[in-house]
């Protein structure tokens, strides 16, 4: 029976949130598989349950201005340049570039996916100097806050 209410209290929310779409016009809630199977310890006794989940692709829709601030927190630098996934394209997260005036990338998610492995460029690139703590870029530029 909680089985049951599960599944029948998640395709309620994903119906009622149906109509939400993101600007590519693909729908920011979904179901998502399910969570590791549990034990829970009922007043009838244990049992497993398959809790299902939810893809929420809002989750960083106004929080660029978070990451900025946790960056001058952490470093104690105000970072001038950021670049965020696609994730954080919203017009709240532009506007509060604008109104933090750094200069942001924030990628469209479009033609990431047809990128060969061998031309995509990852951490794994980038060179690390301890001593002047930097990193290095591929092509030998200097990557500073």
């Amino acid at each position: 029976m909680l089985k049951l209410a599960l599944e029948n209290e998640v395709d309620e929310f994903i119906q009622k949130h149906s109509a939400l779409v993101d600007c590519d016009g693909r729908k920011i809630i979904s179901r998502n598989g399910y969570m590791p199977e549990r034990d829970i310890l009922t007043g009838i006794g244990p049992l497993t349950i398959k809790q299902p989940r939810v893809d929420d692709r809002q989750l960083d829709k106004n929080k660029l201005i978070k990451e900025i601030d946790d960056i001058k927190n952490n470093t104690g630098k105000t970072t001038e340049k950021i670049s965020a996934d696609s994730g954080y394209r919203s017009s709240d997260n532009i506007e509060a570039l604008k109104d933090s005036k750094v200069y942001g990338y924030i990628a469209t998610g479009k033609g990431e996916k047809h990128i060969s492995e061998d031309k995509k460029i990852g951490k794994k690139n980038f060179s690390y100097d301890s001593k002047e703590d930097i990193f290095i870029c591929p092509a030998g530029h200097k990557l500073e806050l």
